[in-house]
């Protein structure tokens, strides 16, 4: 499958793997830069969903989480 093909990703992080999570989705242009990419990111963390559009904050957040087990999801526009 091509990248530009991928809809969305998901991540399962083991407990006790630190007390904040940096998300950062971007790619790397021809010319070596780094391009934010717009995404929708939700942290799975015990509790409700926390919930953050990527493409408000040029493709970076820093969500604090518990340390218990959690799982990311990122969704990449276009898909379902």
């Amino acid at each position: 499958m091509a990248f530009s093909e991928l809809r969305s990703a998901t991540f399962r992080i083991p407990a006790g793997a630190g007390a904040e999570l940096k998300m950062w989705t971007h790619r790397v242009t021809p010319a070596g830069d780094s391009e934010a990419l717009p995404a929708l990111l939700e942290v799975h963390d015990g509790g409700e969903a926390k919930r953050f559009d990527l493409g408000l904050s040029g493709g970076e957040v820093v969500v604090p989480i518990t340390g218990r087990a959690s799982e990311i999801v990122i969704t990449f526009p276009g898909s379902t």
